[in-house]
Formats: C-alpha cells, structure tokens, sequence
C-alpha cells in the first residue's frame, strides 16, 4: 500500500500539505482532532479520547457527531482523489476509533525528537559542532506556540510538553555558547525568554551568567532579584539552593564563573571571553574618607581590646555596604561575623545572628553545633541566651567584629540580643555594626535604636559631592568623563548604585567612546536594551513599601515638582495617611522638599518609572489627574500641564474645564494656553464646532490683553 505524500506541523500553527500544496482546515476543533490523531500517528484512538482531547469533561451532547463530521472533512482534504466512499490510506477507522497513518518524517514534532536524540548522540562523543547543529536545526522547526489555532485539554498538555521540549533545547544550545565564549549572543533572545517564562530557573541561570560574563553584574543581580520577588509571590518559596549559590557567586565575583561547568568530566577550563567585563571598582571609599576613618578607627580599637557599636544609615543604593566591605574585611587580628537580614526572615527567631555566628548542626565547633541544636527546639528564651553565651565566648578567644547589614529586616529576638549586647561593648572586644535603611520604619527598628544610640559612633551617608561623583564615574568608565557624560550623571543625584547602573548600561550597550583619556557618549542618549536602567531601579525600589511605590509612581506624573494637595488628590487617600507615606520618602530619600513643594530627588528614578507606563496608560494618567486636581482646586494651570500630556476628546468634563479657565489660563500662562489650544485644534477626536466654540474662549481674553492668540 502506498502512502500519500503528507506533511504537517504542530510547532506552531496546525497546517497541513498534501501533494497539491497546503490543506484547508478550516474549524479550529477539526484542528484539535488532527493535533490527537497526528501525535499518536500509527496508533488507534477512540471515540471518547477524541471528544475528551476536544471538549474535556463538559463534551456537548453533539459531540459525537461533530467528531464523525471532522474526520469525514478530514479525509476528504487530506486524500481528495480517494475513490468514492473509500475511508483511503491515512485516516481509517480502527475498532471504535480512527488511525492516521502517516510517512516517516511527516509530523514535524516527530523530526524535532529526532533532532533532540541526534544532539544527545553528539554530546555523548564529544561532537560539540555536530551537537550544535542539531540544536539549531531542532529549534528552526518552531515557527510560534505549539498547536497554535487547536482547542482544548489535549492541546493544553501537548502545548505544555512541547515547550518544556524547547525550553530545554534552548538552555543547552545557550550553556554550549557560554562555553565558546559568546554569552553576548545569548542576551536578548534569554531575557525574553525569562519574561514569558518567569518561574524557569534554568532560563534565569543562563542570562545570569552570561550577563555577568558580559560585565554587567548589576544586572545579573537584577535578574535574580526579580526572579525571587516571582517566586515567593507565586509559590511562597525562595528559589533553589543551586541559583541562590550562582547569585552568591556573582555578589561576590567568585572566579569559578569563568570556568566551564560541563565539559569533560574531572577537567575544568576558562571560558574563553569575547568581551572585556567591565573593570571591577572598589568605591567604597569614593567620597567617603571621612566616614571610612570612622570606621576604621573602631576596628583599631577592637583589634586593641576596646569594643564599640557603630549605627550606619542611610538610603537605598548610597554605598553603606561597600563602605562596610572596604572597611571592615580583611583585619588581621580579628573574628568577623556578617550577615544581611532579609524581610523573610523577620519570622523565624534569630534567624539574622544564627546566620551571622555561623551557627549550624553540621558545625566544626562543638559550641555551634550545641547551640543549633537548642535553636532547633524552638525554645526562645534559651536560643537568645545561648546567642550571647557564644558571643561572650567568641570575645573570649578573640576581637570580634558583628555586622548586621539591613537591619530594617532584622527579627525581634535578634534585635532584642542587640540591645543586650550593646552594653556589654564597654567591657568586652566587641564591635557591633548595624547598617540599616531610615525606611521602613517598625517599632522594634525605633527600640533598637534607643538602646544602641548612647553607645553608638553615629554614621549617616547622604549623596556623594559633585567631586566624588566625577571620580566614581571615572573609575568606572576607566576615563575621566567628558561633559554630556558628566551632566548625565548628575541624574544619578549622588547615588554611587545608581551611577554604577548607569556606566555598566552605557558600556555594556557600547554607548561610551574613550579617547586621549576622556569618557564621552557616543550620542545624545544610550541605546535601548534589553536590560534596562528602568528594569534594573524598579526592582530595586520593590523592596520599599506599597504606598511608597504608589507615590513615586504619581510623583513621576506630576512634573518636576508637586504640593502635598496635589499628591493627596492623586493617592486619594486621606491627608495623614498621604503626609506620613510623604514624611518617609523624604526621610529615604526619595523626595525633597521646598517650601511647600516637593520633588523626586534621582530624576533617574522619575524616568524609570514615568517610562514604565505605556503610552496610552501615561495619557490615562495623566487625563486622571488633571480631572482629580480640579476637583481639589488646584491652580487651572497645573491641570493644563496635565492635560497637554492627556488625550483630547470631546467629553462634557472638558468642555466644562475649559470653560471655566480659558480666561485665567491666557492671562497667567499664555504660552501653555496657546499651546493646548493647538492640541485642541489639531484634534481628530474633536468637531469643528466645539473647536470654534474653543478658539472663541481662548480668544477674548487673548485679544483683551494683548496676547497673542496664533491658533485663533
């Protein structure tokens, strides 16, 4: 029996070609029939498996009968020369069901298999270019979703295998290219990815590593930040041990991230890099001098015998840590014990000093061991004392430097044996520091400061003075920076993370040119990628609280400054509430004040999230907030700013608006008054004779003052 020439593909749209070219399917169920019939080629399928792969468990009492009607168009399009009233030689009915025969190759799932075995064969004998292109030939088979235009629960499944198929082509196609040295390639097309896929981690993984091999460690962090913040909100989890371990690698720039990780097993090389990183900074110091000898000084006179507590503060992203690194790693003489609290920690007690003391079960010290397993018991009183039994004992054997990095996460038990041990700092060679955010605020955060102050050598970091900014920027881009690039970097408003967020995009997107010496952009603005800075700022501030995200995002909106009535009218909430969430963003920095006024401090972290919005979203906004304002009473001409970045239509809100202010607008703000006017005239969405009725508003007073009216 001969088979007619047959081929169809499910690694996107359902198609079908026969020996005349492309078949018509037609319905989007007779596609759902063909997608069951096509993955089990060769095999019988049943009646009731074709309606449960189609309708699921609620099949239409037609059900039957449609099923009957799909395979009869089925045969008629797939062997339209078959004799009259013949079943053919593809689609036949076996038992109760059918049976789609079909040639070897025909099914393009079927070939993508083969590829994916072809590929493993390779791998095995240590064929890496003959793997690589069954790789490639494997994923040229996708053009879009998987049965693409085919209904139902046998779809969904099918739909999900496949691209977990793909998924893990794609993950050992981009291992292999990270291996040869070109993680460049892998970039775009793997962040892409991580968007859709937002829970793979072995996609994230990827675009990690290669992002740090690339030189963009602040954006491999990113990465993996949003990736937790995913997890935990999704499954209520933190991600696996192995890519909390690469991010620890990337934090700390361990050198094994050059290395190979799968090539002959028991033999490990470097990967040969076809970018340069950029050039790792130590900037703990920039501008810093001052508040480094501080530092310094308490870790001379613990390393003498002389113990201390010193309270580090400051904003997100103003270099507390770095300052931390340079100053305190790496004394001789000295335990140093660090940890970094996180809020998921908050609930399990003593979680910040156990991390910090290195207090585990499987510990080399006998006094560790016995206390993880007290801790373990869940016996609160007796972990906190045996905390600072094991502290006392450590400042026994030796100095001992405490660091508690992001202290505004720490838990209640491990800040109540903080306030103890600060103290005993007087009499005993212990250093404590804590290094916190002035925001957010908790009752336990106010109490430990209390307690900790009468002891404390205060540290508050601000923004980095214009001299220091241009020094960090200089030994970042490893050039002193030329005008645009030093007046870009003023956007960073003093901030060394976001500086380092800025030169690490602008090198990595080759937007920096360096002659004789001299940093400068290649144009008046980077090129866009992938990564960007806004990416990168909008998952730093995540951390920070709701209403505080709330207002930046307004504030971005309101122009280059905003009053306390304007942001209450936008957060709609009541004026205490608006004044306290208002109160904490200026405490962390986020907003200054003037006067009555107020305005986002980093007018990178405007742009950031003023551009996370959607254009069309933006106008929504902004039309919403110019309806709120002028139900507030604010002055008519800040309503107009609003309005100029509003859609213009034909609403009785509007035209009630602009009757009212016409005349105000042209008399205190001429120019804004003639300007939206040429909105309004070169509307499509408004009629000729509201447009008149607008022209003669705008120009009576215009005339009447001799102002000029140039749209009238």
């Amino acid at each position: 029996m001969t088979i007619p020439k047959v081929r169809i593909t499910l690694l996107g749209p359902v198609r079908v070609w026969g020996s005349a070219g492309e078949v018509e399917l037609g319905f989007a169920q007779r596609k759902a029939v063909l997608s069951v019939l096509a993955l089990q080629a060769g095999h019988s399928v049943s009646k009731s498996e074709l309606v449960d792969g189609v309708w699921g468990d609620e099949p239409p009492a037609s059900a039957q009968g449609s099923i009957y009607s799909h395979i009869s168009a089925l045969r008629a399009s797939l062997e339209p020369h078959r004799p009259p009233r013949s079943e053919g030689t593809l689609l036949t009915s076996a038992g109760s069901g059918y049976c789609l025969t079909l040639p070897a190759g025909a099914v393009d799932v079927d070939h993508f298999q083969q590829l994916r075995d072809q590929a493993r064969a390779c791998r095995n004998n240590r064929d890496t270019a003959g793997e690589l292109v069954a790789l490639d030939a494997a994923l040229a088979l996708w053009s879009g979703d998987a049965l693409d235009g085919a209904p139902g629960p046998f779809a969904v499944r099918q739909r999900a295998r496949l691209v977990g198929l793909k998924l893990d082509v794609v993950e050992r196609r981009a291992r292999m290219l990270l291996n040869a040295g070109r993680p460049h390639l892998l970039i775009d097309d793997l962040h892409d990815l991580t968007k859709q896929h937002p829970l793979r981690e072995g996609l994230h993984g990827l675009v990690m590593q290669a992002l740090y091999l690339t030189g963009r460690r602040q954006a491999a962090i990113g990465v993996y930040q949003r990736l937790r913040s995913a997890t935990i909100e999704s499954l209520g989890a933190e991600p696996s041990g192995q890519l909390i371990s690469l991010n620890d690698k990337i934090v700390r720039d361990d050198p094994a991230l050059c290395w190979t990780v799968d090539g002959v097993p028991g033999v490990t090389r470097p990967i040969p890099l076809v970018s340069k990183p950029i050039r790792a900074v130590h900037r703990g110091l920039i501008g810093r001098e001052a508040e480094g000898a501080t530092l310094r000084a308490a870790v001379r006179s613990v390393s003498q015998g002389t113990g201390g507590v010193v309270w580090l503060e400051g904003e997100q992203g103003i270099g507390k840590t770095a300052l931390l690194a340079e100053a305190v790693t790496g004394v001789k003489g000295c335990q140093l014990a660090w940890t970094t609290a996180d809020e998921l920690g908050q609930g399990v007690p003593l979680r910040a000093l156990v991390d910090a003391l290195d207090v585990t079960r499987l510990s080399p010290d006998p006094r560790r061991a016995a206390l993880a397993a007290v801790v373990r018991a869940s016996d609160d009183s007796a972990s906190s004392e045996g905390v600072l039994t094991l502290v006392r004992q450590l400042c026994a054997d030796g100095p001992l430097i405490l660091v508690v990095d992001q202290l505004q996460w720490a838990d209640p038990a491990s800040l109540q044996v903080l306030q103890r041990l600060a103290a005993e700092t007087a009499t005993v060679p212990l250093l404590m520091v804590a290094a916190l955010r002035p925001m957010p605020t908790r009752p336990e955060i106010d109490e430990t400061r209390t307690a900790l102050l009468p002891h404390a050598e205060v540290i508050t970091l601000g923004p980095l003075a214009d001299d220091a900014v241009e020094e960090l920027v200089a030994a970042l881009a490893d050039a002193s920076p030329g005008p645009t690039l030093r007046g870009i970097s003023q956007q960073a408003a003093g901030s060394p993370w976001l500086l380092e967020v800025l030169i690490e995009n602008l090198i990595s997107s080759d937007a920096l040119v360096i002659g004789d010496g001299q940093a400068e952009l290649l144009g008046l603005r980077p090129p866009p990628n992938h990564c960007t800075i806004a990416d990168v700022i909008t998952d730093h501030t995540r951390a920070l609280p709701k209403p505080v995200r709330d207002l930046l995002g307004w504030a971005s909106l309101c122009g280059d400054s905003f009053t306390l009535v304007e942001i209450t009218a936008a957060l709609a909430l009541p004026a205490a509430e608006v004044s306290a969430v208002v109160a904490e963003a200026v405490a962390g920095g986020y907003l200054t004040m003037s006067g009555d006024a107020f305005a986002l401090r980093h007018k990178m972290i405007q742009r950031a999230y003023y551009g996370r919005y959607a254009a069309a979203i933006r106008g929504s906004l902004h039309r919403q907030l110019a309806e709120v304002w002028a139900a507030a009473a604010v002055p008519a001409e800040r309503v107009a700013e609003q309005l100029m970045h509003a859609p213009v239509d034909n609403s009785l809100w509007l035209n009630d608006w602009l009757t009212a202010n016409a005349a105000a607008l042209v008399v205190r703000t001429p120019r804004l008054a003639s300007t939206l006017l040429g909105r309004i005239m070169s509307s499509d969405a408004m009629p000729l004779a509201s447009k008149a009725t607008y022209a003669a508003l705008f120009a009576k007073p215009a005339t009447r003052f001799g102002h000029a009216a140039d749209h009238v």
